[in-house]
């Protein structure tokens, strides 16, 4: 824990928790839970086999070699980058008041997502090919076999789907 500074930690096993009030925080090579929080920094996690929370309040969050069934992610004022695997049965939530929410997921990934769509006006999202529902300013869709649960919310910013192993951009 930091009140004014960055905190760092690698290597760590079973349940670990960095925090900082006023700077950034770093995990990697976590073997076990994590939950890495700031209040004004960005929280960078990298290579993490266990359930995360991450969270800061004026900051990005970037989560990268992630395996974990359990993700929850939350910013108010930045982005939020997630590149790791989806365990079929896994709960995923990417929640960003101001900022873009970007998604790398292994392709042939199973999982049905459910994202808030948010607009001062009326919107209207024309059908499309494949299984997909829209009612009370979110949208629904399955990917592959549907079993995990993704739920992404931006006020302010777009929402990014793309496979890890593919360059293509879907919004």
């Amino acid at each position: 824990s930091s009140v004014s500074g960055d905190v760092d930690v690698s290597d760590g096993v079973h349940d670990v928790t960095a925090e900082s009030v006023s700077g950034s925080v770093h995990a990697a090579r976590i073997n076990g839970d994590l939950t890495a929080q700031s209040v004004s920094g960005d929280v960078r996690v990298e290579t993490v086999s266990g359930a995360v929370e991450a969270s800061t309040v004026s900051g990005n969050i970037r989560l990268v070699g992630v395996q974990s069934k359990d993700v929850r992610s939350e910013t108010v004022s930045g982005n939020i980058l997630y590149t790791g695997s989806i365990d079929a049965g896994g709960r995923y939530d990417f929640e960003s008041h101001s900022g873009t929410v970007r998604l790398n997921i292994p392709r042939g990934a199973g999982a049905t997502f459910n994202v808030e769509i948010s607009a001062d006006f009326p919107v209207t999202v024309p059908p499309r090919s494949g299984s997909g529902n829209r009612r009370n300013g979110r949208m629904e869709f399955t990917i592959g076999d549907g079993r995990a649960r993704i739920t992404a919310e931006t006020f302010s910013g777009s929402i990014v789907i793309n496979s890890s192993s593919d360059s293509t951009t879907r919004r």
